[in-house]
């Protein structure tokens, strides 16, 4: 849609891991050489962990193209495999039919691995989203690495997956397969100037150019994303749509602005007040616009976007141009003011005399305590009329 709008080949911020546009930053280029060398040392056990939208799925996928013709490599996304069930996974990703046993699968398995191994290959088989994996599953996982030849591992095996997958790792219960962990690598957010830079690169490759966001518009992207990709993609995505549903040629702080507003109402927290001024769009425009961006990412990682933050930076470091104040509208008189609605009242704490209206005056006090003093007085006579007069009476007939 603003493909050729802004002379783009193609769409820059995909949500697919797509090798041409992966940005190798340091941390990316580190994790790489980790897990290549691992491998091709054939030391058997790799990690690869991260929070979401960081790029580990981009680093399998490189991963995968530099072994070609050196590794027969099966990735497994979304493992959700049982004890029983991995090895027939693994074998079905390999080409090879499982067979009705869990032995005869071991044994087709080790043979496919003795053949590779003879070729001058290696076998590799990456588990993505790994964190999902019980540790029953993961205790199947590690027996498979005693395939071995006196020289190194038959079977190269990468878990990848996120923090959870660690505090999985680290339980007592699996140090055995904690200790099988040759090489771990960890990724962590971009820096605002790896932001930039990815924003480019992605640019560059899809045919256009990085002045297609504005400076300050890519610091405000840099702090809203908090430095993860995921989150780069879909912002950039939503604001080259607005930019182009309003025939601008450059994407600005405004356009941002609007984009990080509208994914906040999504269900995360609401964004406080933005300085920038926003953009607004007829709704038949806006929502076909947005509605694609919620499908095509993860929402929870996208809601609660520091937009006070990214605003605050955009305004320090370009700040915007004064706007002239608009017309002062005059108020029509048929209309009557909204009346001011009285706050609610909240109750007093324990201890604060009630207000003057409820307080009693002194002089009415007296009257209760006379009464009450009266109806005392004549209960004590009637008790002592009684008593002395039954007395009385007994005592004069006992005399006659």
């Amino acid at each position: 849609m603003h493909h050729a709008h802004f002379g783009l080949r193609e769409e820059p911020f995909g949500v697919t891991p797509d090798p041409a546009f992966f940005y190798r930053t340091p941390q990316h280029d580190e994790a790489l050489a980790t897990l290549f060398y691992t491998i091709n040392q054939r030391r058997g056990f790799a990690l690869l962990s991260g929070p979401p939208g960081l790029g580990k799925t981009s680093v399998l996928f490189t991963l995968v193209r530099m072994l070609k013709g050196t590794a027969h490599t099966t990735y497994l996304a979304n493992p959700y495999y049982e004890r029983a069930t991995v090895l027939e996974a693994i074998l079905g990703g390999l080409g090879l039919q499982s067979a009705a046993s869990p032995a005869e699968n071991h044994r087709l398995f080790y043979l496919y691995l003795l053949q590779t191994y003879n070729a001058g290959k290696t076998c590799v088989v990456i588990f993505d989203e790994a964190q999902d994996l019980d540790r029953d599953t993961l205790e199947a996982i590690r027996l498979l690495s005693n395939f071995e030849t006196p020289s190194g591992k038959l079977v190269q095996i990468v878990l990848a997956g996120q923090p959870h997958l660690v505090e999985t790792l680290w339980r007592p219960d699996c140090e055995q397969i904690r200790q099988r962990l040759n090489a771990v690598s960890k990724l962590y957010p971009l820096s605002p100037g790896e932001v930039g830079a990815y924003m480019a690169h992605r640019l560059q490759t899809a045919g256009g150019s990085p002045d297609i966001f504005s400076a300050a518009a890519v610091r405000a992207i840099a702090a809203a994303s908090e430095g993860v990709p995921r989150k780069v993609n879909v912002i950039c995505y939503n604001a080259l749509n607005i930019a182009y549903a309003l025939n601008r040629r450059q994407v600005g702080c405004d356009e941002v602005a609007e984009v990080c507003r509208d994914l906040s109402l999504e269900g995360g927290s609401a964004p406080g007040p933005v300085n920038l001024n926003p953009v607004a769009l007829p709704a038949p425009t806006v929502a076909p616009i947005l509605a694609g961006a919620f499908e095509a990412a993860t929402a929870p990682e996208l809601i609660a976007v520091p937009l006070q933050q990214a605003a605050a930076q955009a305004a320090v470091a370009s700040p915007a141009p004064a706007v002239p104040p608009a017309p002062a509208v005059s108020r029509s008189p048929a209309v009557p003011e909204t009346p001011a609605v009285s706050p609610t009242p909240v109750a007093a704490p324990l201890g604060t005399p009630p207000p003057a209206f409820m307080q009693i005056p002194q002089p009415f006090l007296f009257f209760p305590a006379l009464l009450a003093g009266s109806l005392m007085l004549m209960a004590a006579g009637t008790y002592l009329f009684t008593r002395f007069g039954i007395l009385g009476l007994n005592h004069r007939a006992a005399h006659e």
